[in-house]
């Protein structure tokens, strides 16, 4: 009989977290699933971990790479290929979770049969272990994550998701196998993930938990890129890819929101150099200038009619 989840651990170089990481998925009290290990030619000592948990019973798969394929989303696509499961846990390998992490959100799935996707609360980590109990969704919605909830994957996206991606990492998440396209998302660092959602509640619902069930950990080596200027530029690029598509599943008409700031504010953050930016993106600032000139037309306007 085939396991009910798959759980998909890839890595790269993630050596100095692993053990953490194997030891919360095989210390599940579900214990319904398969571990597929895939290891994206790791320079440290990841295959040598790996390999000395290769043999337990719960491992159907061990795939070493013998080149870097360069795309975490061509690592998912291999995972799922080979799972054997109804369901997909992407358990990234520098994350941990507690041991009813599946316990916790396999239910949702029988109380809903038209369920693609759910996700729990997450933490954030350092590579030290500190705990940082950020969750940026709330950003958006101080009510919304504070307790379970269901909702029709179309509405979410339209309430929640064209405005930010806020389902934390993959880790966090459980979704329904099926027949996936990742032609569009392979060579995306950035923002596959928020495609990769989109594309699964078109055409199904997403469920949430809010017991904080991941530990979602930030580090130097979280992203494979260096160059700050590049880094931004695909990163901006990516987030607008993915807008457009999101407004094109939903068939409404692109506009810029308040509550696309982030993206903005996240850039300027991370810029080395403004002007270099400017340079370089001027084209992408135009939406953004034309929304604050329409936003102070408006606010100027009210304050005339309240006169």
């Amino acid at each position: 009989m085939n396991p009910k989840v798959s759980i998909i651990l890839p890595n790269y170089n993630h050596a100095k977290f692993l053990r953490q990481r194997l030891d919360s998925i095989f210390g599940q009290t579900y214990q319904d699933y398969e571990v597929i290990f895939l290891d994206d030619c790791s320079q440290d000592n990841s295959t040598e971990i790996l390999g000395k948990y290769a043999a337990h019973p719960k491992v159907s798969h061990t795939v070493f790479n013998k080149e870097n394929s360069g795309s975490a989303f061509a690592q998912w696509e291999k995972g799922i290929a080979l799972a054997k499961g109804k369901y997909i846990w992407i358990a990234e390998s520098d994350d941990f979770c507690e041991n009813t992490f599946l316990e916790t959100l396999m239910p949702f799935f029988s109380q809903n049969e038209n369920l693609g996707l759910v996700y729990c609360r997450s933490n954030n980590v350092d590579e030290h272990g500190s705990y940082h109990d950020v969750f940026w969704p709330d950003d958006l919605d101080a009510h919304k994550w504070k307790q379970d909830y269901c909702n029709n994957g179309i509405d979410e996206i339209k309430t929640i998701l064209k405005y930010r991606n806020t389902i934390p990492n993959a880790s966090a998440c459980i979704f329904r196998k099926e027949a996936f396209d990742f032609s569009e998302i392979k060579n995306m660092f950035y923002a596959g993930d928020w495609m990769f959602w989109t594309k699964i509640l078109v055409k199904s619902d997403i469920c949430f938990s809010s017991k904080t069930l991941n530990h979602f950990r930030f580090h130097p080596n979280t992203t494979r890129t260096v160059n700050p200027l590049k880094k931004n530029y695909r990163k901006y690029s990516e987030y607008l890819n993915v807008l457009l598509f999101i407004y094109r599943s939903i068939n409404e008409r692109f506009s810029f929101d308040r509550k696309h700031f982030w993206i903005y504010n996240e850039f300027y953050k991370q810029s080395v150099s403004l002007l270099h930016l400017f340079l370089h993106l001027r084209p992408f600032f135009y939406p953004y200038l034309i929304f604050k000139y329409k936003l102070a037309k408006h606010q100027i306007r009210n304050q005339y009619l309240k006169r």
